[in-house]
């Protein structure tokens, strides 16, 4: 589920998944700040995601594709758009752990 605060002007997300590494680290490890990552689309060895990578002025690319082989548009000098003030790691216990705890007393 995603909650936007219009006051704050954030969101917030909860997910539930088996590994927080294989879902949100992998994301944000690869698929965010990893131009490799998207293969056969050949993005620029510096390419980031232009929302939510962390980002270099200095270094930062996004290309976006244009039509009937016209040259791509090149935007770059752009700072992190997003920036992450707070991130919790929440855990919920198992299936097993809960059946162990309806046993007790």
């Amino acid at each position: 589920m995603i909650r936007r605060n219009p006051t704050t002007e954030s969101s917030e997300g909860y997910f539930i998944n088996s590994s927080i590494e294989n879902q949100y680290e992998f994301v944000l490890g690869h698929w965010v700040n990893d131009s490799e990552f998207a293969g056969a689309v050949c993005l620029p060895p510096k390419a980031k995601d232009p929302m939510i990578g962390t980002q270099d002025p200095a270094e930062s690319i996004f290309v976006i594709p244009q039509p009937n082989g016209a040259p791509p548009t090149k935007i770059t000098g752009f700072s992190t758009f997003i920036k992450i003030r707070a991130a919790a790691y929440c855990f919920l216990p198992s299936i097993t752990a809960i059946k162990f705890t309806s046993t007790l007393g």
